[in-house]
């Protein structure tokens, strides 16, 4: 009988694996998003490799990533400048995520709605006058699959999703449809937070279908109007779900 492998030891000493990157950019964006540095400077380089573990390499490397999502400035000799909140790439997935996970959440969700309101009903608008068949079939397909999920949270969240996007890629405009996929995330946190009340997901599906429908019958009124009653549903059902209000537009 083979006899089992003994799992080899580290040595005394030894230095453990140095931790990834990514996982040190999360930890120190949490902590600037959440305000802890209040000088406006990261610590050094070396204070990070002792407090982390990390070896320099792995913390120039998250500084790289920080950098890149707009939040600090590594300045040779200076040390790192966190830059202002408003100079950050807001919507990014990763920045998005690691604000939700520090903010008020009734804040973060109220920025998201106002995003929607102004982007929402006119790309609505424009996709009803000016969506190419196939762009329509898009949309058709998403609501179909909302429609074909059932009781399944997931799936119907996902499809609700393919919804909004499809509206935004039928508009025509290469930015506006770029524009949706950054700000995707942020949607689908919305949507987790309306579909928790008894009557969603599946209490959103009437709203859905007369967009739907003004988009087919190329009624742009119609699809502004109608996607602007859907957001006042999905925010009366957000407010619900954070114990702000007890019933749903």
């Amino acid at each position: 009988m083979q006899q089992a492998k003994t799992p080899r030891r580290r040595p005394a000493g030894a230095p453990r694996p140095s931790l990834r990157a990514d996982l040190l950019c999360a930890e120190l964006a949490q902590e600037i998003a959440a305000g802890r540095y209040a000088r406006g400077t990261l610590p050094t380089e070396a204070d990070l490799v002792a407090r982390f573990g990390a070896s320099r390499a792995t913390v120039r490397e998250a500084m790289k990533l920080l950098k890149a999502k707009g939040m600090v400035d590594p300045r040779p000799n200076l040390g790192t400048r966190i830059r202002p909140r408003e100079e950050w790439n807001l919507l990014d997935a990763d920045v998005l995520a690691w604000r939700l996970k520090t903010q008020p959440l009734e804040g973060f969700a109220a920025q998201v709605a106002e995003v929607r309101r102004l982007i929402e009903p006119a790309a609505a608008e424009m996709a009803a006058l000016r969506a190419t068949e196939a762009a329509r079939a898009a949309v058709v397909a998403a609501y179909a699959a909302m429609e074909a999920a059932g009781a399944d949270r997931h799936a119907f969240l996902a499809a609700d999703l393919r919804f909004h996007q499809a509206i935004l890629a039928a508009t025509g405009n290469d930015l506006m449809a770029a524009f949706g996929a950054l700000v995707r995330t942020a949607l689908a946190l919305s949507f987790d937070l309306s579909s928790r009340t008894p009557q969603a997901p599946r209490g959103a599906l009437p709203s859905h279908k007369l967009v739907l429908n003004a988009v087919l019958a190329r009624d742009g009124a119609a699809a502004r109007q109608a996607m602007a009653a859907l957001l006042d549903r999905t925010e009366a059902n957000i407010r619900l779900a954070l114990g702000q209000a007890e019933t749903p537009a």
